[in-house]
């Protein structure tokens, strides 16, 4: 993939380029959305431990399961039922005390 052109990548490598480009750069918030699409198990592996030590503020748009439980992440803003619902605490904690409705689940 190193000497390929931006052009000529495939979307799963442009994702990785991307995000390696941002990861890279000093910030002190990130904001992704829909990171894991186009992406294979071992790079939503690499980008989950990359949010673990990540330094800033982290807004994350995401229905990857793998990503919500292994990142840590420890805020959650749901829309649901025509509202929002704000949880704080660990993913599995939030399936634990609220879940997901019946008609959330597809």
């Amino acid at each position: 993939m190193g000497d390929k052109q931006i052009k000529v990548l495939s979307g799963g490598e442009r994702s990785r380029v991307l995000l390696g480009k941002l990861l890279a750069r000093p910030t002190n918030i990130l904001l992704l959305d829909e990171p894991t699409n186009h992406l294979d198990m071992e790079s939503i592996n690499s980008l989950s431990k990359e949010v673990l030590s990540y330094k800033g503020s982290l807004i994350v748009v995401t229905h990857n399961e793998f990503l919500l439980r292994t990142s840590k992440i420890n805020r959650f803003i749901v829309f649901r039922n025509g509202g929002i619902e704000i949880y704080n605490g660990f993913y599995d904690e939030f399936l634990e005390d609220i879940g997901w409705d019946e008609e959330d689940v597809d």
